[in-house]
């Protein structure tokens, strides 16, 4: 016990740090979706959701984009203030996401300005 109280007390000090590593990883999978977090490569919480009837009609990219919003908004009290890097593993969406607004499909844009709400 005394083992996991300190590790959880190193790594609750590593979120604390500003010089720290920050990275969400996000991934769905059919009925839900999830976020972790993670300071300098170890995971540190989860953020587990299950998706809605409505919400699992959603297609792929939309579903990844709704994942990385889900996980900014549930990990916000870490990740304000900080350069995180955001991985979803899933290509077009990074591609997508790598461009400026203007030149996303407009879907995209749409999700992008709802999201900023």
């Amino acid at each position: 016990m005394e083992e996991h109280d300190e590790r959880l007390k190193a790594l609750l000090e590593l979120a604390l740090q500003k010089s720290t590593d920050v990275e969400l990883k996000v991934d769905t999978l059919g009925h839900s979706l999830g976020a972790h977090l993670c300071f300098d490569g170890e995971v540190v919480a989860y953020a587990p959701w299950a998706l809605k009837k409505i919400e699992q009609k959603y297609s792929q990219l939309k579903q990844k984009l709704y994942a990385v919003v889900y996980g900014c908004k549930y990990f916000h009290h870490y990740l304000y203030g900080r350069r995180v890097t955001v991985r979803t593993y899933h290509q077009p969406l990074e591609t997508i996401v790598s461009k400026p607004v203007h030149k996303a499909p407009p879907q995209v844009q749409t999700n992008a300005a709802a999201s900023a709400l």
